[in-house]
C-alpha cells in the first residue's frame, strides 16, 4: 500500500506514546492523532498497529502485542522506529562504506556486509541518487587483491570463540618441507592486506604469528587442552610496527629525523600510537616511537630514502646504514 505523509506522522505518534506511556489503548492513541489535528478512526489506528507489525515494506517489525482487549504495548522496551536517526551526510557515509567493503566482499567475515547495509537503506526508505555508473565515475577507490589463506579466517574465527586448539599443516616462504602444528588460536590480525594468526604453539611453547598465506589446512586438535592467553592478546601488537616481533627484544625509544617535504605526511600519518613530536624547525621535524626492531620498521625507514634519518638507537641506525650500503654495491655505487 502507499503510505503518504499522514500515515508516516501517525506511526510516528504510536511509536512515541508506546514509548512514553509503556502500554497504551486505542482511545488513547486516537485522542494523541487529534492533539497532532489529525482525525482517525480505530480502524485506522488497528491497521496503523498491523502495518507496523507486518508490512516489511515500511521495514519496522515493530514487536507489538496485545495485552487485552484494546490495550498495547512494545514487548521489547528498547526498541523505536526511530532507532536509527542518521542525518543525511551520515547516510551518504554509509553508501560510500558500503561501496569500500565491496571490495573484501569476497572475505568470509566481510561477504554479508553489503547486504546488511542494504537492509538498513531499506529499513530507512533510503534509495541512492547515484547510479552504480555514476558512482563509479566520480569516485575511484584503491583495489585490494585477493589475499591467499583468506578462507581459513572462518574455521579460525571460530576456533578464538569457541576456545578450540587447532591443527594447522604450515609451509614457511623457502622451505620444501610442510610443518604440522598445535596452536591455541587467540588473535586474526591484518597487516598490508595479509592476515596472520596469533597463537600459543606447543612445540615452540611460546606466542608465534602465523601468517594465513603459508597455511595448507586447518582442523580442530580434539582432546587439547586449550591454553587461554594471559592479558589481551591484542596487546602483543601494541609495541610493533608490522607483525614479526623477536622474543629477545623490548621496546626501544626511536629517534627520527624527516626532512621538512616529508614532514605534513608523517604527522598526518602517524606510524605507531606511540609517536610524539621532538622538536620542529623550519627544516626538520624529529619523532620518537616506543616500538621494537622488526623488518616492517626497517622496510619502512627504507621507503623514506633520503628524506629521514635514524638518530637512535645505534643499533637500528647501522642496520640501517648496512642495508643501504647492500643496496649501493647492488647498483655498483661502490
Amino acid at each position: 500500500m502507499a503510505h503518504h505523509k499522514e500515515a508516516m506522522i501517525r506511526y510516528r505518534i504510536i511509536n512515541e506514546c508506546l514509548r512514553n506511556r509503556k502500554t497504551v489503548s486505542i482511545d488513547e492513541l486516537i485522542d494523541a492523532c487529534k492533539d497532532r489535528d489529525i482525525r482517525v478512526s480505530e480502524r485506522t489506528i488497528r491497521e496503523d498497529i498491523r502495518n507496523m507489525r507486518l508490512d516489511s515494506s515500511l521495514g519496522f517489525d515493530a514487536p507489538i502485542e496485545s495485552i487485552r482487549p484494546k490495550k498495547y504495548r512494545y514487548s521489547d522496551p528498547d526498541y523505536s522506529i526511530n532507532k536509527l536517526p542518521l542525518s543525511n551526510y551520515e547516510l551518504e557515509s554509509l553508501v560510500f562504506a558500503s561501496k569500500l567493503l565491496e571490495q573484501f566482499s569476497n572475505m568470509v567475515p566481510l561477504d554479508q556486509i553489503p547486504g546488511a547495509i542494504q537492509k538498513i537503506f531499506n529499513h530507512l526508505k533510503i534509495r541512492r541518487d547515484l547510479s552504480e555508473e555514476e558512482f563509479s565515475e566520480m569516485i575511484d577507490f584503491e583495489k585490494a587483491p585477493e589475499t591467499k589463506g583468506i578462507h581459513f579466517i572462518e574455521p579460525l574465527l571460530s576456533a578464538i570463540r569457541k576456545k578450540q586448539v587447532v591443527e594447522i599443516i604450515y609451509k614457511r616462504f623457502f622451505d620444501n618441507n610442510e610443518h604440522l602444528r598445535i596452536v591455541h588460536p587467540y588473535l586474526l590480525k591484518e597487516y598490508l592486506n595479509r592476515w596472520y594468526l596469533l597463537g600459543y604453539s606447543e612445540e615452540a611453547k611460546e606466542l608465534h604469528v602465523y601468517g594465513l598465506d603459508r597455511i595448507i589446512s586447518v582442523k580442530i586438535a580434539y582432546g587439547v587442552a586449550y591454553k587461554p592467553i594471559k592479558g589481551r592478546p591484542k596487546d602483543y601488537f601494541r609495541n610493533l610496527i608490522g607483525v614479526t616481533k623477536f622474543s629477545d627484544t623490548i621496546p626501544e625509544k626511536i629517534l627520527l629525523k624527516f626532512t621538512k617535504q616529508q614532514t605534513p605526511y608523517v604527522l598526518t600519518q602517524p606510524l605507531h600510537e606511540s609517536q610524539k613530536i621532538v622538536e620542529q624547525t623550519d627544516t626538520y621535524t624529529i619523532i620518537s616511537l616506543l616500538v621494537h626492531h622488526s623488518p616492517e620498521l626497517q622496510m619502512k625507514i627504507l621507503s623514506w630514502h633520503n628524506e629521514v634519518e635514524v638518530l637512535a638507537p645505534e643499533s637500528l641506525r647501522n642496520s640501517i646504514i648496512k642495508m643501504i650500503e647492500g643496496a649501493a654495491k647492488v647498483y655498483g655505487i661502490v
